[in-house]
């Protein structure tokens, strides 16, 4: 599912901390949306058209992984977004009660 851990693969210290953060970000809405796409497809009813084999199995992990990337790509779910606002946020405010006595 993951294809790449910025958060530890080697060679990707050396990039920009914000990119790091952001691929990361991405990587986290596209784990969700996956997840969320084979919670709904579990309460569809089996097809008894295609089956239940293995096979159809696979099909639809690898549906559902397409999916998941490029709804995380497009940002419409906003999960990205919105985490990186409050880390941002949370850098400004940890930078402002530093800087006041």
């Amino acid at each position: 599912m993951l294809y790449v851990n910025p958060a530890i693969t080697p060679g990707v210290a050396s990039v920009h901390q914000g990119l790091k953060q952001r691929t990361t970000l991405r990587e986290l809405e596209r784990l969700f949306a996956y997840m969320l796409l084979q919670e709904m497809r579990r309460t569809v009813p089996e097809d008894s058209l295609l089956g239940s084999g293995l096979a159809t199995q696979i099909q639809a992990d690898m549906l559902d992984d397409a999916l998941s990337g490029a709804i995380a790509e497009s940002g419409q779910l906003g999960i990205a977004k919105l985490i990186e606002d409050q880390i941002q946020a949370a850098a400004i405010h940890n930078q402002l009660g530093r800087s006041v006595p």
